[in-house]
């Protein structure tokens, strides 16, 4: 089951990396292609938009030359259509294919319209008639072309600029669902690892209970007995009693009504002794049919004897039979019997085998 979590928590949290790992790379890349076209349209509107204020400089440098004509102006006129040439280039650099056939009808267009403007201005220089506009057609239909490709471009920019800010839109939208579901996901590997800590906990703890307590009656164990004994000892002016109890004649019972009846005679004899001590006070099973009471003080450690043997005196019914429980009970009392505690043990065992010795179902301590 552990393993099982730990996997789950790995997947998913492996499954949150590379989510955040695509979405970011997916979300670059769009960015980019999304730059990219905003770049483009802007681009290619900057260019037809130059070229037509290059188109029109044209036309304004004839139409000076034709009012004042002389070798500056004239010089005007060819840096203009220079200019026209220069910007074609450019929009045909930057355009899509819709503008570069657009521009090669326009350059040859402009062609035309530059010969005759040449042919024009030569006919002036020598003294022919002069025209107020040389092919006009023309050059309205060169200025109609750009005019309406700087519309179209200006469209494609509206449109890009829009598509762009319903993409970061949807983009954003994308990132906090994505984001979101990471949260969810690690708020959820996060509840799995502290129920998965504390079901180990409560494993761990599970054990350490089992390890310290009887099986059985659910009492301390001897193990959990000498730890007690041992840390009562390191308290300043330790003063204390243990009682070691002994069930006479109990191999009788389980002869007589088997190991099972034995079991629960045990068992009742474990709840009676534990429900007639204090709350301070540890009851431990440390043998088969051996018992001890670790009572918090020393003053009183006979009278908490007696109680003991009265509460466990009253019959007990085994498969229809009444068996009434028989106690021998030994005393040690620390500092007095023993100073540590092996000694108290030793002092407990001593004083039990003396109760036993002086015929069962009595209360022995070594001091009188």
């Amino acid at each position: 089951m552990a393993t099982r979590s730990v996997a789950l928590v790995s997947f998913l949290l492996a499954a949150v990396l590379v989510a955040l790992g695509l979405t970011a790379a997916w979300s670059i890349a769009t960015v980019n292609r999304s730059t990219e076209t905003t770049a483009e349209a802007t681009a290619a509107l900057e260019a037809i938009a130059h070229l037509q204020r290059a188109v029109a400089g044209e036309a304004f440098a004839e139409a000076g030359y034709r009012r004042a004509p002389s070798a500056e102006a004239r010089k005007r006129v060819e840096t203009a259509i220079t200019e026209v040439d220069r910007a074609v280039r450019e929009a045909s650099e930057v355009g899509n294919a819709d503008d570069r056939i657009m521009l090669s009808y326009l350059q040859s267009v402009n062609d035309r319209y530059v010969a005759e403007v040449r042919r024009s201005l030569d006919d002036t220089d020598t003294g022919a008639p002069r025209n107020d506009r040389v092919a006009g057609p023309a050059l309205d239909a060169i200025q109609e072309l750009i005019d309406a490709a700087v519309r179209d471009h200006q469209r494609q920019v509206a449109v890009t600029r829009q598509q762009q800010r319903e993409l970061l839109f949807q983009l954003a939208m994308v990132v906090i669902s994505v984001l979101a579901s990471s949260v969810a996901t690690l708020v959820l590997c996060w509840s799995l690892l502290i129920s998965h800590n504390r079901r180990l906990a409560a494993q761990a703890a599970e054990h350490e209970r089992r390890s310290l307590h009887d099986a059985l009656t659910g009492l301390a164990n001897r193990d959990l007995l000498f730890r007690t004994i041992e840390k009562a000892f390191r308290a300043p002016n330790a003063a204390f009693s243990l009682l070691y109890i002994d069930l006479d004649h109990f191999k009788n019972i389980n002869d007589t009504h088997g190991h099972p009846a034995g079991d629960r005679f045990l068992v009742e004899v474990a709840r009676r002794v534990h429900a007639s001590v204090r709350t301070t006070d540890l009851v431990a099973r440390i043998g088969g049919d051996e018992f001890a009471v670790l009572s918090s003080t020393a003053a009183d450690a006979r009278q908490l004897a007696c109680r003991i043997v009265a509460a466990v005196q009253s019959p007990i019914a085994l498969d229809g039979t009444e068996v009434i429980p028989s106690l021998s009970v030994g005393i040690a009392v620390a500092p007095d019997d023993g100073r540590d505690c092996s000694a108290l043990l030793h002092a407990a065992d001593r004083a039990l085998y003396l109760a036993k010795h002086a015929g069962r179902g009595r209360i022995t301590g070594l001091r009188r």
